[in-house]
């Protein structure tokens, strides 16, 4: 298993693996067990990233699976983007990486935990996913950004205060990353 200290206060477990002929046998409770116990130990709180193999077992430890990660995933684009209109006011251009301190600002009034290094890292790995929304005092009302995966091109985290501010966002990334993509 694997987890790091994800923000002031956090630590996200974001790898259980336990091999097909070694399931059933209570090793990912177990390793589950003693890393919930280590974050406890460190006075930090558990997030986790899980797929539905491991439910049963996150439910006996007490995870809800009430707030879901959804990813949506294509393994190629089919015909063209359609342009996407961006909303009046706001101004489409490149997230660079002089805007990820402003960024993180605004992720975090979202989220509520400081990922400015992991956007800095984004930004710096996938730039032509990055985008940003800018009102007329150039203030970023929102944002989406991007790093290449093992198996596909990674979109996010995106940060819009409107699903017409979000499409732009993630039209605009898409007409630059090409498939597999996930988001």
């Amino acid at each position: 298993t694997m987890a790091w200290e994800w923000a002031e206060g956090y630590s996200w477990i974001a790898m259980v693996l336990v091999t097909e002929a070694a399931r059933g046998q209570g090793l990912a409770r177990q390793l589950m067990e003693r890393c919930l116990q280590d974050i406890a130990d460190a006075n930090r709180h558990a997030l986790l990233d899980a797929t539905d193999m491991g439910q049963k077992v996150y439910s006996k430890l007490r995870f809800s699976g009430e707030d879901r990660i959804v990813r949506l995933f294509a393994e190629q684009r089919t015909g063209e983007i359609t342009v996407s209109e961006t909303p009046a006011g706001l101004t489409l251009s490149a997230l660079v990486s002089d805007d990820v301190a402003e960024a993180a600002r605004l992720d975090a009034q979202v989220l509520g935990v400081d990922r400015r290094t992991m956007l800095a890292d984004c930004q710096t790995r996938m730039p032509l996913a990055a985008w940003k929304l800018t009102d007329e005092s150039g203030a970023i009302r929102g944002f989406v950004a991007g790093r290449d995966g093992r198996v596909a091109s990674q979109l996010g985290p995106l940060v819009a205060d409107s699903r017409e501010a979000a499409t732009s966002l993630v039209v605009q990334a898409l007409k630059h990353v090409a498939g597999p993509i996930m988001i």
